[in-house]
């Protein structure tokens, strides 16, 4: 950034970890669509209210392919990916009451203070006291909190697809996990499984009600699995052009199905399917993946980031 960027603000937790004396592999970024596992040295408790964690499980999550891609700003080179973690309590700051070393857990995505007015309301990834990115707020009029592993524009902290990561605020951010639940599926906590039942719940969903869901990746299909399964949807219509993962939702979750690459006409196919529209729309599919030529040139050319396509199509 530029010596007339905004400083940073104060945040109540350092982003950046104490290194300690021994090295671990991490995933590091290097540029676009350059990434790497690195040698650095491993996270050490560096405020009094982290955990460290040795890491049995981290995700790529789609969203990661932004940073991947170099759509996001405020990247650095060498900065630790990742935002979805689980693994074993290997260190705990003298402030932490909840955890002690050798606890299975899971990662929240977001850092919550606990303390601020969002996080006592429940509202950890609104938390004013984690995000040190002045930057955000002149890009976008407020902050979210910080994000584990995903720029400095969300706080520049260390991410989970290492051997050892750091979860500020441990006591707030991280969650235990019982023995029966492996791995594997506890890692769905870390972010998809919640982050689809909450697109679900917060738009207040009610039984017999009618949705579309644009994208078929593991948010819509998450989406569309809370539909069907538990929140008792009369109609779900997915839409994709990944013929296997729309194949996959038709036959495991008995959704409808539209490919866009086949039908490009979806507004109309979906008032074909349902005479009035349906009931609440999903957006599951990404901000920077264009349909049409027009809007893939726009994006080349940088006339535009966002892609309105799905959005046209959900209010259609």
């Amino acid at each position: 950034m530029s010596s007339s960027a905004p400083a940073d603000r104060p945040t109540a937790t350092h982003s950046e970890y104490k290194p300690g004396e021994t090295a671990m592999h991490a995933l590091t970024w290097q540029g676009k669509e350059d990434v790497r596992v690195s040698s650095v040295n491993r996270p050490t408790v560096t405020d009094p209210n982290d955990i460290i964690v040795r890491s049995t499980g981290a995700t790529i999550c789609g969203s990661d392919l932004h940073l991947y891609h170099g759509k996001i700003p405020d990247l650095h080179q060498g900065d630790i990916l990742g935002h979805e973690g689980v693994g074993i309590v290997d260190q705990v700051g003298a402030k932490v009451t909840k955890f002690k070393v050798g606890d299975r857990v899971v990662a929240a995505f977001s850092i919550g203070c606990g303390s601020c007015r969002y996080c006592k309301d429940g509202w950890f990834t609104m938390c004013d006291r984690t995000n040190k990115s002045a930057h955000m707020e002149v890009l976008y009029g407020q902050k979210l909190s910080g994000i584990l592993g995903y720029s400095h524009l969300l706080g520049g902290y260390a991410g989970t697809q290492a051997e050892y990561f750091r979860v500020p605020f441990g006591d707030v951010n991280a969650f235990h996990l019982p023995d029966e639940v492996p791995f594997e599926k506890a890692i769905l906590l870390a972010d998809v499984t919640l982050t689809a039942y909450h697109s679900v719940v917060d738009i207040n969903f009610k039984q017999g009600e009618t949705a579309a869901v644009w994208g078929a990746g593991p948010i819509g299909q998450l989406i569309s699995q809370w539909l069907v399964k538990v929140f008792g949807a009369k109609k779900v219509i997915l839409i994709d052009n990944v013929a296997p993962r729309l194949q996959w939702a038709k036959k495991t979750l008995g959704v409808e199905v539209i490919n866009f690459d086949h039908t490009p006409q979806v507004a109309e196919e979906i008032l074909n399917r349902v005479p009035g529209g349906i009931d609440v729309s999903f957006d599951a599919a990404g901000f920077r993946y264009a349909k049409s030529f027009l809007h893939r040139a726009m994006q080349a050319m940088g006339q535009e980031t966002d892609t309105p396509e799905n959005l046209n199509e959900a209010v259609s």
